[in-house]
């Protein structure tokens, strides 16, 4: 019984040490052309206020979302006073969605900026802690995750528009064939 119970303390101990990989320069590429078509933004956790007077923080950003923060996914940065590192995890197991991108952003006295992580696809449905935070000692104001939702359609970019319309000339062909 006490190596079982020593065991758990030591895989607990190994998963709140664990930190979400950078993404690569392919990543934060992909990222930027990609959001929208092939994932989507899920929600954001932010401890400062956007232009909009309605948003008053420390709140998940919700409306903007195509899930709402706190439920299946969630982190611990509204709990923390000026963060430089901050917790985030997820399950989405029962639910069909994947995180893929996880972004901090943080801001103070006039200096800013984002740290993109990736996910790595073996922990895109489900997590424990994970430790997210900002290289430059300046505090995170928001946590954005971005992922997978089952219920879009992902269109690969890489097939043209000339492929596709071939396809479909040659599926009239055949359907006209059938009817003669």
């Amino acid at each position: 019984m006490k190596l079982h119970a020593l065991a758990l303390v030591a895989l607990t101990v190994q998963l709140s040490a664990f930190t979400l990989p950078d993404a690569t320069p392919e990543e934060t590429s992909r990222f930027f052309t990609e959001q929208g078509r092939t994932f989507v933004f899920f929600d954001s956790a932010r401890t400062i206020p956007y232009s909009d007077p309605s948003f008053i923080p420390p709140a998940w950003v919700s409306r903007f979302g195509s899930l709402t923060g706190g439920t299946t996914f969630n982190t611990d940065l509204f709990q923390l006073t000026d963060p430089l590192t901050a917790t985030v995890w997820w399950d989405f197991l029962q639910s069909g969605y994947r995180m893929k991108y996880v972004s901090i952003h943080w801001h103070a006295n006039g200096m800013g900026g984002e740290r993109l992580y990736s996910v790595p696809y073996g922990i895109a449905t489900s997590t424990g802690p994970l430790s997210v935070e900002s290289p430059s000692g300046v505090p995170i104001v928001s946590i954005a995750f971005y992922g997978f939702d089952p219920t879009r359609l992902e269109v690969p970019e890489s097939s043209p528009p000339v492929v596709l319309l071939g396809a479909l000339v040659a599926a009239l062909a055949i359907f006209r064939r059938s009817l003669v």
